[in-house]
């Protein structure tokens, strides 16, 4: 792929991505279970496996998600762990939540399920 096909499809992900922000928040607080422990999310991180749909023009729509688990951030390498753990701090420092969450969820129930639904919600193309 060429760095003009990659910088299309990296646009296309991005635009994706920002289309279901709300079921990315929403499952992804089931997934790690944050209401048990509020800072697993400096340890693990859910990556969602996603392929391109060809001739899809709709952005929420561009990506067909085939899995979802959670990963320790050390995954892929030690060095990309602390990059990951950098972007934590830095957020932390300046105050800003990638993604936001306010104090209803110490209420959540834990062991809700979040794989399927999640997966469900991003194939449908249907947004919040």
């Amino acid at each position: 792929m060429t760095n003009e096909g990659l910088s299309r499809e990296l646009k296309k992900l991005r635009s994706f991505c920002t289309k279901h922000r709300p079921a990315f928040t929403e499952y992804g607080l089931r997934a790690l279970q944050l209401s048990k422990d509020p800072t697993r999310c400096t340890r693990d991180f859910l990556l969602i496996s996603v392929f391109p749909v060809p001739d899809e023009t709709r952005s929420e729509k561009a990506f067909k998600a085939t899995g979802a688990e959670i990963m320790p951030f050390d995954t892929f390498g030690e060095e990309h762990g602390d990059e990951l753990r950098s972007q934590l701090k830095t957020y932390e420092q300046e105050n800003i939540c990638p993604v936001g969450f306010n104090s209803d969820i110490y209420q959540m129930e834990i062991g809700q399920p979040w794989r399927e639904p999640l997966l469900e919600k991003l194939n449908s193309g249907i947004v919040q």
